[in-house]
């Protein structure tokens, strides 16, 4: 099934977007999940050193990612801003998570002397759904941080921006995220309902 995609530009429907059908869905989130301790190992260091080779590869497809966004909002100055955002995005979850996932002894609260070490658990499956108002910044930024975590991430992005959603995936997977840490599934409400339900 296919739904059409409106031009904001023109008014026409000149894009069509598939959907992913329920049974498709479950196995990728099913694959997901089994491949999240091999996502896990790479440990914090090794996460936040993907996630720099995946700014710089969103800064080196600049123009391309910017051209789809263009397409996608009709928006071609903002479009070119909103690129420039989102390795500031990334970087900004690069630096934050080390601060907030301490890995060493750390003093009580209450009682310094006493200490803990926390142990963090990422989730099987974190699912994004993604607006169409920045589809580029909020997905990427929604994907980043669950990434940095630890977490695989099933990803649909809105369905008014399908372009950019697709640009962006294969970048990600270009720049070394793998196929088994990031999933993107196109379509409609019915798909994020199912999603959610994953």
């Amino acid at each position: 099934m296919e739904i059409p995609v409106r031009n904001p530009r023109t008014g026409q429907m000149d894009h069509r977007v598939a959907v992913t059908d329920t049974a498709t869905l479950m196995d990728i989130a099913a694959r997901l999940r089994l491949a999240q301790k091999g996502w896990r190992a790479l440990g914090l260091a090794g996460r936040v050193a993907a996630l720099h080779r995946l700014a710089d590869a969103l800064g080196q497809n600049h123009d391309d990612l910017a051209a789809a966004l263009a397409v996608d909002t009709g928006r071609a100055r903002i479009a070119r801003m909103e690129v420039d955002g989102v390795r500031g995005s990334i970087a900004g979850w690069c630096a934050a998570v080390p601060g907030q996932l301490p890995e060493a002894w750390i003093p009580g609260r209450s009682n310094p002397a006493i200490r803990h070490a926390p142990h963090w658990v990422p989730y099987d499956l974190v699912g994004v759904i993604s607006p169409w108002n920045f589809p580029l910044a909020i997905f990427t930024g929604q994907v980043a941080a669950a990434l940095v975590a630890g977490n695989p991430v099933l990803a649909k992005p809105a369905e008014e921006t399908p372009l950019i959603a697709h640009e962006a995936v294969t970048i990600l997977h270009e720049a070394g995220i793998p196929r088994a840490a990031l999933q993107f599934v196109p379509g409609d409400g019915r798909v994020g309902a199912v999603l959610v339900g994953a």
